[in-house]
């Protein structure tokens, strides 16, 4: 079975020592369980061009690996999507895994119903970027955006494999401060 390199990668970077600054910042407050969620927008181009709206909710943790320094900090969401562009409009659910080094690298499955839609899996890098003073909205007490491109590889009936490409910003609120 051959891995995705989106797999790899994410592998890569989970299994790196001293992963996301778990030791050089031993204040930091690594996520436990913490729960973020927000809106995106992006631009698609390839197969789908035009606008995509999204909405994310993800689960973030700090996984403790058996093995001596390893510390990686993984995030679970789903993604809804609707595409909005001159071919019609898409709506899409997705799965995704990242894992946090600075960036955000990883990927996901899911699928796009809609004019040429069908499965389709993809890998995702983004830069989150913390605002410095808090807010408090309810649990959640840290807000972030994140400018992200999701590289999509979409098979359709009949249509062959193709490709499009997601280059937006996601506005989240999370609980982890």
């Amino acid at each position: 079975m051959r891995l995705p390199v989106w797999a790899l990668l994410s592998l890569a970077l989970a299994l790196a020592p001293d992963h996301a600054f778990a030791t050089a910042n031993p204040s930091l407050r690594l996520p436990k369980r913490d729960v973020s969620f927000g809106p995106s927008v992006a631009l698609g181009a390839g197969a789908f061009d035009g606008v995509v709206y999204g909405v994310d909710v993800g689960l973030t943790s700090f996984v403790e690996l058996p093995w001596k320094g390893l510390k990686p900090v993984v995030t679970t969401s789903v993604n809804l999507k609707a595409l909005d562009g001159p071919s019609g409009q898409q709506l899409g659910a997705q799965v995704e895994i990242t894992t946090w080094a600075l960036v955000n690298i990883g990927g996901g499955f899911g699928y796009l119903w809609g004019p040429g839609g069908g499965p389709m899996s993809h890998t995702f890098i983004g830069i989150p970027w913390a605002m410095s003073d808090p807010i408090h909205i309810g649990p959640f007490g840290t807000f972030f955006i994140e400018p992200f491109h999701r590289y999509h590889l979409l098979s359709g009936a009949g249509a062959g494999t193709r490709t499009f490409h997601e280059f937006g910003v996601l506005v989240k609120v999370s609980t982890w401060q």
